[in-house]
């Protein structure tokens, strides 16, 4: 018997979003969307309320173990991305998960898998070049302060402001010998 595709809405949450997958294959329904409630508007597809139920939730994220490491990190990590229509490609990543279990992140081929990994890939990727954005106090725990280029002098790299050779603050000085090649 085919599936029924329903249109799901809910709180736009990971644990409203679990929840829907939840209810989906209790009913049996292939979502045809998923909409915030606070985006909701008309559709073509009959439409299921879906309020955040946190056991339901639970039950489904314990179930993504059977995924594999890979997979499970791949299918948490997802719903971070900005991936278009993300809940859907992660419905059938999950749809494909629970048949394949372990196998999905091996099958790199498939295009829900490949498709799925890639926004993961670029989410953790964006996630370490902001990483390197982070502003701490000058030698605080995660200081990355400091000129690109280390000058042989140890001044501070010709540039718009910048005399030759002007001295370096103690704190970047530090930073700068523990970071030399």
């Amino acid at each position: 018997m085919p599936w029924t595709q329903v249109s799901y809405l809910y709180d736009g949450t990971y644990a409203g979003f679990l929840t829907c997958v939840f209810d989906s294959f209790r009913h049996r329904e292939e979502p045809a969307d998923f909409t915030p409630f606070s985006e909701a508007a008309a559709s073509f597809y009959p439409q299921r309320a879906v309020e955040t139920h946190r056991e339901k939730a639970r039950r489904v994220y314990r179930s993504l173990d059977q995924f594999g490491r890979e997979g499970k990190r791949w299918a948490v990590r997802g719903f971070l991305t900005c991936l278009e229509e993300r809940e859907l490609w992660l419905w059938r990543f999950y749809q494909l998960g629970f048949e394949e279990k372990g196998a999905v992140s091996r099958d790199l081929t498939h295009p829900v898998v490949d498709t799925v990994r890639k926004a993961v890939r670029h989410l953790e990727e964006e996630a370490h070049l902001l990483s390197a954005l982070r502003q701490d106090p000058p030698g605080g725990p995660h200081s990355r302060a400091g000129p690109v280029v280390h000058p042989p002098h140890g001044g501070v790299p010709d540039g718009p402001g910048r005399d030759r050779g002007a001295p370096v603050p103690a704190h970047v000085a530090k930073i700068l010998r523990r970071h030399r090649h």
